[in-house]
């Protein structure tokens, strides 16, 4: 405070930031409009709740369905293929079994899996040998089965495709018979089907316990 010649008094007021004064504005105006305008917590609860639950339906809207119905376990049976769920995509298997052996005729397995080679078809085979069933009895039937020879050998050959459920279907079921058709051209004589329906679920469970 300063006097001037005639004893008057002036008084020097600081001026304040007009910057500050519209920040202090701006966030008084917001948190108006919030105490104002903000729902109840009942109302949030809900509002926030609804994009969940509409997403949920919409998983399980669009999963894959077979046959009208929705797949369940991410497996699908379709009588000669079986495709799974992996890795975000599906893997369809398809099998064959080689049904009859000649004594004499030998086949040329090199050949077989050369031509799958060079037709870039993914497979893989399953050998299983056991007592034949019919000749499991009670007592002594180890030695019985060793005297009489009755053991059963099962060969397995399995291929698969994979990508959406209908291409990797369709792709196991190709694959299945260029790898029959290869087979009876290195195994003449040999007997080889496409496994179906019960005998298929059976050998893939024998093969992926």
């Amino acid at each position: 405070m300063s006097e001037n010649e005639e004893g008057s008094s002036v008084t020097r007021v600081k001026r304040r930031n007009p910057g500050k004064l519209v920040w202090v504005a701006v966030v008084s105006l917001a948190l108006t409009m919030t105490a104002v305008f903000a729902p109840p917590p009942a109302l949030l609860i809900v509002a926030c709740s609804v994009p969940v639950a509409a997403t949920l339906f919409l998983v399980w809207r669009l999963r894959p369905r077979v046959g009208g119905g929705i797949v369940r376990r991410e497996v699908v049976f379709r009588d000669d293929v079986i495709a799974t769920w992996v890795g975000g995509r599906w893997r369809a298997y398809s099998m064959l079994q080689v049904t009859a052996v000649p004594d004499v005729v030998k086949g040329d397995a090199k050949r077989f899996f050369r031509m799958l080679y060079l037709e870039g078809v993914p497979f893989f085979y399953h050998v299983r040998q056991g007592p034949a069933p019919g000749w499991v009895v009670e007592g002594g039937r180890d030695a019985a089965l060793k005297a009489s020879g009755a053991w059963k050998t099962s060969i397995v050959i399995g291929v698969w495709g994979e990508g959406g459920l209908e291409e990797a279907v369709r792709e196991a079921r190709v694959r299945a018979e260029k790898a029959k058709a290869f087979f009876e051209a290195s195994f003449p004589h040999h007997k080889v089907e496409v496994l179906r329906g019960g005998g298929l679920v059976d050998v893939l469970r024998e093969c992926f316990p």
